[in-house]
């Protein structure tokens, strides 16, 4: 997961040097430098050194420039001789695989052997078949055994249309039985990713309403956000009748419709934060629509499981990858989760999945959660 934020980083710093705000890119830069990543160590460092040594050689701070720079050199040492053990390793590797190929080579010869002298036993043997058939029939001049074959031969042909016609209906009942099972899916998915995250929204509210009955403010804000997720309610149950998958996100576009998710969720028990980088148009409408539901998906989880009382979401568009990072700071969760997911992180991990996208999870008791998202866009 550091090593995502990383190249995040990395990638911000760029950003800002290519608009010429060195200070801001130095800030990154430090940011990522900061970080204790246990993989491809050599490889950021240097990145980081580099880069370091140009923004303060570009703000004349010549003293820093050259430190880096020698901690660059130092990085480029190191990678050269981790580079040259590698090729070794290919080079031994590709020996091996030389000497296997080989091996097997001569094995398939020897099988296409094998089944070549198998292929002309079975041709002698329906040839032999053939003509041994045919010396029956040319003896076979009795005409009730002509009519006897006749019967014979009329009876498997009907008894083959009723196989085919039984094998026909049976395919049909599969297929009946296979669209059925998916269109139970499909709903069974559509409740627990929409309506299951507006009825966990709708009973922090009414939780909080009931926790600060005193207070007229909390109590009117309550109210305001309980009556709106029961219309997103309604609305969800109206569209899945009508067939239809786009709602809000169509109308208003994917940042609004998680501020507007967010601000009916949002109160004194739960604070939900947005930050967004480089979302200033629009995407497309079913991609923006299934980003929607994961990040639905990943707050809902938050509200029954994690008792958290903040929780940020971070959306940076960059270089044609959308960067996702939902944290929160409830109870956390152990390391071996992903050995028994629940519904739905394994929804959400199959819908990252078909994007084409990653997913990686930070998280350890009483320490809050991270998840981490990169899609491509």
């Amino acid at each position: 997961a550091k090593e995502r934020l990383v190249t995040s980083y990395i990638n911000l710093g760029n950003s800002y040097e290519k608009e010429g705000n060195i200070d801001q890119a130095l800030v990154f830069l430090r940011k990522a430098d900061s970080l204790k990543i246990t993989e491809n160590i050599a490889f950021y460092k240097k990145v980081i050194y580099g880069k370091l040594s140009n923004y303060y050689k570009t703000t004349q701070n010549f003293e820093e420039a050259l430190t880096y720079k020698n901690k660059y050199t130092a990085m480029q040492d190191s990678l050269n001789q981790v580079n040259q053990s590698i090729a070794i390793n290919e080079l031994q590797t590709k020996y091996e695989t030389e000497k296997k190929e080989k091996e097997n080579a001569l094995l398939k010869n020897d099988i296409v052997e094998k089944k070549q002298t198998q292929n002309i036993l079975i041709i002698v043997v329906i040839a032999s078949i053939i003509l041994g058939t045919g010396i029956s029939i040319l003896i076979a001049k009795n005409a009730k055994r002509k009519q006897l074959l006749a019967k014979q031969k009329e009876k498997i042909r009907i008894q083959k249309i009723e196989k085919e016609l039984k094998e026909q209906e049976l395919s049909s009942i599969d297929v009946l039985i296979e669209g059925q099972e998916k269109e139970r899916q499909r709903l069974a998915e559509n409740l627990h990713d929409n309506l299951g995250g507006t009825l966990a929204a709708l009973k922090l509210n009414l939780q909080n309403l009931e926790q600060h009955q005193s207070d007229p403010n909390i109590v009117n804000k309550s109210i305001n956000n309980s009556l709106n997720l029961i219309n997103d309610a309604y609305q969800s149950v109206r569209t899945m009748a009508h067939e239809k998958s786009s709602g809000v996100v169509a109308s208003q576009g994917l940042l609004p419709a998680i501020q507007n998710f967010t601000n009916n969720i949002s109160s004194e028990k739960l604070k939900i934060e947005i930050d967004h980088f480089g979302l200033k148009n629009r995407l497309e409408n079913s991609l923006e629509i299934k980003i929607f539901r994961i990040i639905q998906e990943l707050i809902t989880n938050i509200i029954k499981h994690a008792n958290a009382t903040e929780a940020n979401i971070s959306l940076t568009n960059h270089n044609s990858t959308l960067n996702i990072i939902v944290e929160d700071n409830g109870k956390g969760f152990k390391q071996n989760f992903s050995k028994s997911k629940g519904v739905g992180i394994a929804t959400i991990e199959k819908r990252i999945e078909n994007l084409g996208g990653s997913l990686e999870i930070d998280s350890h008791p009483e320490r809050g959660s991270s998840i981490i998202i990169n899609l491509p866009i």
